[in-house]
């Protein structure tokens, strides 16, 4: 079946891009098409290869694995000699197949839009072709501390990178970057707030927030435990403490806050994404009780200080409110706004602010899809102390709801969930199966465990307080909370089946026990695996769900599949799929 070849590598001579085109059986467009006119000249020999996995290791949740191939141009006559003298690296490549045999322009479908990786010249010209995954080698946080004092922190920190709060983080230890003045950061750039504050596990009231460092820094906090600068991530103390200092904060936000003197307060939101709500409360008597849309956000308030309460839009319009039962005082210094803490949003943030990639290089739907799936808030925790990639730290957020991403041929980034098998794409018969293989699969699962609500700086005994008693003290000292589920049958059925325990970036309890019975959902009941080869489709790709049709190994009925590696051999216009379901 017919395929072209488009590049535009860089001719040095001629200071632009010089188009090239290529085809394996000659091709010519016509005046309508774009490029017009135009003759694709039969050089291409071997076309390309693919090999696409949904996860690149074996663990669920994560980057996928995608390796691309060469594509050869025939030149044995050295009539391409001249390619080689222009540049290639990091250029467009981009190949289309039809499978008509004699296409017009609008019959054939790109299959690749990539970079050139390198060429190599010879009678069987080489091109090599490189996917866009390289991109997300780039630092989770490109910013370093300059180390020369004040708001670029002590000599010590001087080339280390700034910290990062990726969604709700409990416990954490913020950095001392100005001892001297009590000022502590753990982000960089706008952040949700501070819940919770504390000495040696000893809570501190939290007192105003201020715009800037310079304020935060003059301010007068002898009322309070500490003042915060949501806007960059500090935190100042009013006095010395005795340490070590832990914190629960709110990471990254998104968008302008929305402020007014007081409430109730009226704000645009979008259904299913979170919001942060930060007021100033004085209390003289009685508790308040702060709602969103008549629905109270946590636990009703009994003293005063700043308030740090997250809410889940469920409409396009919530009205922010406070009342009480005998309340007395008063709220003030309101302030709202959206708070990134679902995979889809984070990824997006993390990849789109430290790397060349834009909103526009996600598949259109991708984010949106993705967080109407997996809406659980997350946590990530960087502070600056070594070195961690994008990509390493996507990957660790999408274990925490068994998400899948990479890059799709076409260069477009794609994120979705491992889940059963979905509607099928398309159906596979007899007579369409090439081959047909059975694959052993994963013994069954009897008990998922999910560890969540992760302490990231767990107290020894010695750093917690004597007034820190019971449950308290224990929490403090323990990294991880866990919920399991267990099916009693699959235990008895299957006497070798596995227990399975997945720490994650899971912060509340519910979501976690959700997500265990999710897993177990998936794979505990008996799955089965096939390697089938069927005919080249340039639609296929990973994470869809396919069906087989066969009279043999159970599927004369019919089963679906989801493809978890494709390879792809276009000389052969045929695909191996790894199918699970």
């Amino acid at each position: 079946m017919p395929w072209l070849l488009r590049a535009e590598p860089w001719d040095p001579a001629a200071g632009a891009v010089r188009p090239i085109y290529y085809s394996d059986a000659g091709f010519t467009s016509e005046p309508v098409d774009a490029p017009a006119d135009t003759y694709w000249e039969r050089r291409i020999d071997v076309s390309y290869a693919v090999r696409a996995s949904l996860f690149s290791g074996s663990d669920v949740g994560g980057e996928g694995d995608v390796s691309y191939g060469t594509i050869t141009l025939a030149n044995g006559d050295g009539a391409l000699d001249g390619l080689a003298d222009l540049d290639w690296d990091g250029r467009l490549v981009e190949i289309r197949y039809s499978p008509r045999e004699r296409p017009a322009w609008s019959d054939f479908a790109v299959v690749f839009s990539g970079t050139c990786e390198n060429l190599v010249p010879g009678d069987a010209l080489t091109i090599e072709l490189r996917d866009r995954k390289a991109l997300l080698d780039e630092p989770l946080q490109p910013a370093k501390w300059a180390g020369t004092g004040g708001a670029e922190g002590p000599e010590a920190y001087k080339d280390r990178r700034k910290p990062r709060a990726l969604g709700i983080l409990r416990q954490i230890e913020p950095l001392w970057i100005d001892e001297a003045r009590l000022l502590l950061c753990y982000g960089d750039g706008p952040c949700g707030g501070v819940l919770a504050l504390h000495d040696q596990g000893v809570p501190l009231v939290a007192g105003p927030d201020y715009a800037t460092r310079e304020a935060l820094l003059a301010a007068d906090l002898s009322a309070w435990g500490y003042g915060t600068c949501d806007a960059l991530g500090l935190i100042r103390l009013r006095a010395s403490p005795v340490r070590p200092v832990t914190a629960d904060v709110l990471g990254v936000t998104r968008g302008s806050p929305v402020t007014a003197a007081s409430l109730p307060l009226t704000v645009a939101t979008v259904p299913g994404r979170r919001y942060v709500l930060r007021a100033l409360v004085t209390r003289t008597a009685g508790t308040l009780t702060l709602a969103a849309n008549g629905t109270a956000l946590g636990a009703p308030v009994a003293a005063s200080g700043r308030v740090v309460r997250v809410l889940v839009a469920t409409g396009t319009s919530t009205t922010l409110t406070a009342a009480g039962s005998g309340w007395s005082g008063s709220v003030a210094a309101v302030s709202v706004v959206e708070w990134l803490a679902r995979f889809a949003d984070l990824a997006q943030a993390v990849i789109t602010g430290a790397t060349s990639l834009t909103s526009a290089d996600f598949a259109a739907g991708t984010v949106e899809a993705l967080n109407g799936l997996a809406g659980q808030a997350l946590g990530l925790w960087y502070d600056g102390g070594g070195e961690t990639t994008v990509r390493e730290a996507v990957d660790r957020l999408a274990e925490g709801v068994g998400a899948w991403w990479g890059f799709d041929p076409l260069g477009q980034l794609r994120m979705g969930r491992f889940d059963a098998p979905g509607t099928p794409a398309v159906t596979y018969t007899e007579r369409d199966l090439l081959q047909l293989r059975p694959r052993q699969v994963d013994r069954r699962l009897k008990t998922q465990t999910i560890g969540y609500g992760r302490r990231w700086r767990v107290l020894a005994e010695a750093d917690i307080a004597g007034a820190v008693t019971g449950d308290a003290r224990t929490d403090f000292r323990t990294e991880w909370r866990t919920e399991a589920a267990t099916d009693a049958a699959v235990a008895a059925a299957s006497l070798l089946a596995r227990e399975e325990r997945m720490d994650t970036p899971l912060d509340d309890k519910a979501e976690a026990q959700a997500e265990a019975q999710r897993r177990l959902g998936l794979f505990g009941p008996r799955r089965f695996g096939f390697e089938a080869v069927v005919p080249f489709d340039g639609s296929l790709r990973v994470g869809l769900t396919v069906r087989l049709i066969d009279p043999r190994y159970g599927l004369a009925a019919g089963r679906d599949f989801v493809v978890m590696d494709l390879a792809s051999d276009a000389s052969r216009e045929e695909h191996t799929l790894t199918l699970w379901g």
